[in-house]
């Protein structure tokens, strides 16, 4: 493929070529007398090999890998730098969003806001409230930082309201497994190593999940503190549930979770009771109403953004169907026709209002905007002063020598 016909702006070919074939591909009249023209489609296979080898030699296969390594190390010196411009302008942010919340990072790169304090709220029907019971606000004066309007919230029916009992233990590692500290409370444990030959799996976690949220259930603690994200929530809804079977108490607690967590349902948790959440406590980011939001979640679809293999896999969970036109696939599940509407699923599978969770991508994806495109201006503006530099040099009259 390489010839000095095809790539005739590179000059090493060129060289290579005349002097490979013992021909010239100069054009003056004089070089032509003395040397055989090339044609530029000689054939390298037919140069000999102590000429040319057509195999990769260890010697050109060290230049291709110092090629690509520097070529690695210079698209990871790039990154670096970009990395480090966009944190840079990213502490320097500050907008309001379209739903006139300001957005802005302080110099740790932590976003300046607090924290709504949510109270759930469920119904027999499968259907549940987040109602705003109180607010954390790291800004305000100290007596004011923290606000709960008592009187708002909702507790469990069967809920004792004493005072909570608060105790602390580090989780166990991999590699580790619990034992019983003789005479503490249910959740004060050691964590000592697995026995030789064997190890904790996936399966032993949830045992032992189920094991502690069995003592939580039948202790005297009224108030359970869950730290985690959205997985946290599927997890603890899977334990719980069989909890239930064995007649544990598991809708007389309140439950306090302190991460951003949204409620999402797998496929096989659709029908299983959210009651256990009923007056439940969680943090959450601000949001507000957002508006067009709904209209362009109604939007959305896998025919129309047939692209988009993100929405065809939530499409295909959220809907129980198959977008696969694979008969096979077809007669296992039945056939998504990709026009089903997502104000129809129930609540605990989506919901179409901005929650905290989807308003923190949305002002994320604001906020990195912005700080490309102050990025991008600060460029423009240095090249602009760079330029005028140079015009300015080349504008000074040269220095005049007069004679003594």
């Amino acid at each position: 493929m390489r010839n000095p016909t095809v790539d005739n702006e590179d000059g090493f070919l060129k060289d290579f070529w005349e002097n490979a074939f013992v021909c010239s591909l100069s054009e003056p009249m004089e070089e032509v007398n003395e040397e055989q023209i090339c044609t530029g489609w000689e054939k390298l296979e037919d140069l000999p090999k102590t000429v040319f080898e057509m195999s990769m030699t260890g010697h050109s296969s060290s230049v291709y890998d110092a090629v690509y390594a520097v070529a690695y190390a210079l698209h990871a010196m790039q990154l670096h730098r970009f990395k480090q411009s966009l944190h840079l302008f990213l502490r320097g942010v500050l907008f309001n969003n379209s739903a006139g919340t300001q957005v802005a990072f302080n110099q740790n790169g932590e976003l300046e806001t607090g924290f709504d304090i949510i109270n759930w709220v469920t119904f027999p029907n499968q259907s549940f409230l987040r109602v705003k019971v109180g607010k954390i606000n790291p800004g305000a004066p100290s007596q004011k930082v923290l606000t709960v309007h008592e009187e708002a919230i909702i507790w469990p029916s069967r809920f004792n309201q004493t005072l909570p009992l608060s105790v602390c233990n580090e989780p166990c590692l991999l590699g580790q497994s619990k034992t019983k500290k003789e005479g503490k409370p249910f959740c004060c444990y050691d964590c000592i190593p697995c026995p030789q030959g064997k190890i904790t799996d996936q399966k032993d976690m949830i045992s032992e999940g189920k094991e502690l949220f069995s003592f939580a259930m039948r202790s005297s603690a009224n108030v359970l503190v869950v730290c985690g994200e959205s997985q946290t929530m599927a997890v603890m809804r899977t334990l719980l549930h069989f909890l239930a079977f064995d007649n544990e108490p598991v809708e007389t607690k309140v439950w306090i979770m302190t991460a951003e967590m949204e409620f999402t349902s797998v496929a096989f948790q659709r029908g299983w009771s959210i009651q256990y959440i009923h007056g439940a406590i969680s943090l959450s980011v601000p949001s507000k109403k957002l508006l067009g939001f709904q209209k362009f979640i109604q939007t959305r679809n896998p025919i129309v953004d047939n692209e988009d293999g993100f929405i065809r896999v939530f499409w295909e969970n959220a809907f129980a169907c198959s977008l696969s036109k694979h008969v096979e696939q077809q007669k296992v599940e039945p056939i998504c026709t990709g026009w089903e509407k997502l104000e129809d699923l129930p609540k605990t599978v989506f919901e179409m209002s901005m929650t905290g969770h989807s308003s923190s991508v949305y002002d994320a994806v604001y906020a990195v905007a912005y700080a490309l495109h102050a990025m991008q201006l600060h460029r423009f503006k240095q090249s602009v002063m760079d330029n005028k530099e140079k015009v300015k040099l080349l504008n000074q009259k040269p220095f005049l020598v007069y004679p003594e």
